[in-house]
């Protein structure tokens, strides 16, 4: 069937592969804005909700830390140490749930998109939820990236059997210090063309797992075939178009924030005498005030709300070279037993 779906292929429409989120039917740019708004709110309570915990532990840290200069032996430092490796084991399991809460929650926004441009559903004013569909785009999203991982990694490492070969067989010449700047060039650009070139062929699981209602990674690597620069140029427009705006927005909050910091100015001033411990502490009470607090949190809502849109159009890249290989599976079956 391969062969076959190679005979006649439908044309890669390079505007709707970026704009598809905006074009799943009826209702298309309220549900691209409400998914925004469900991951940005999600999001941030997800980050309050655990991040608080993050800080708790990183204030101890750096009152460990300071501690550790004033102690009196190796014993005495040994024992800080070990605390403030506590502190670190401490921060990392609520990052660990900040990181796998953010994974779920975006798995339900893209799931719901993917059942919009790929079957056609359209599940009401709440269309997100944690179901099967999800559980498989979870599974797409950890094996692709894990394969792109995987991928840097033993490219990286013949790099490095190659670079020990030219130092194990060479001399120290200045033609020598050459070829080793050219191999590392030429093995990193090796590597990251190998990364792009897999995750992107990859990168259609979850469309085609949605669209046949079933876990679908092993009949993903076809969907790309004979299409894989339109869509690495739909891929790197998105990014560098998505790169900029985040930029400018960052750069739009960063100045929002210097105007409030620059109002905590003399409360800073009045710490001069304090012990670094009760610095510390003073420090984080000043940056958890409410005002402080309720300005991050609609700053973190509105970064959240375009990289939710800025991520759907990626996925719209997917969705859409999956609509035209079941396109060409459906009309190239037809010729054939026409």
């Amino acid at each position: 069937m391969a062969d076959i779906i190679n005979i006649n292929k439908a044309p890669y429409d390079f505007g709707r592969s970026i704009f598809l989120p905006f074009q799943t039917g009826p209702g298309s740019a309220a549900f691209v804005f409400k998914s925004a708004a469900v991951y940005g709110v999600l999001i941030t309570v997800l980050l309050f909700l655990f991040g608080k915990m993050v800080m708790g532990s990183f204030v101890e840290f750096m009152q460990y830390a300071i501690e550790m200069e004033d102690a009196p032996g190796d014993a005495s430092e040994m024992e800080v140490v070990m605390k403030m490796f506590a502190m670190m084991g401490k921060m990392a399991l609520p990052m660990l749930l900040i990181s796998i809460g953010g994974w779920a929650i975006w798995a339900m926004v893209e799931a719901a998109f993917l059942r919009r441009a790929m079957r056609g559903e359209d599940d009401g004013f709440l269309p997100w939820r944690f179901g099967k569909d999800e559980l498989r785009v979870l599974f797409c999203r950890l094996i692709v990236g894990l394969a792109g991982f995987a991928t840097l990694i033993l490219v990286h490492f013949v790099l490095g059997v190659l670079l020990f070969g030219v130092f194990a067989g060479g001399s120290g010449s200045g033609v020598m210090g050459v070829i080793v700047g050219i191999v590392t060039f030429l093995g990193v650009l090796a590597a990251f063309a190998l990364f792009i070139f897999i995750v992107i062929r990859l990168s259609p699981a979850s469309a085609l797992s949605i669209a046949e209602d079933r876990f679908a990674l092993g009949d993903t690597w076809p969907v790309a075939k004979g299409r894989f620069w339109p869509m690495f140029g739909s891929y790197a427009l998105i990014t560098v178009v998505g790169y900029i705006i985040a930029n400018v927005i960052q750069t739009v909050l960063i100045i929002a924030f210097t105007g409030s910091f620059l109002a905590m100015i003399p409360e800073f001033e009045k710490m001069g005498g304090m012990p670094p411990e009760e610095a510390v502490t003073t420090i984080m009470e000043i940056l958890t005030q409410p005002s402080i607090l309720t300005g991050l949190a609609v700053a973190m809502f509105l970064y959240y709300v375009f990289q939710a849109i800025w991520y759907l159009h990626f996925a719209g890249v997917a969705a859409h070279a999956t609509n035209l290989y079941n396109t060409d599976r459906a009309e190239n079956s037809v010729d054939v037993f026409s």
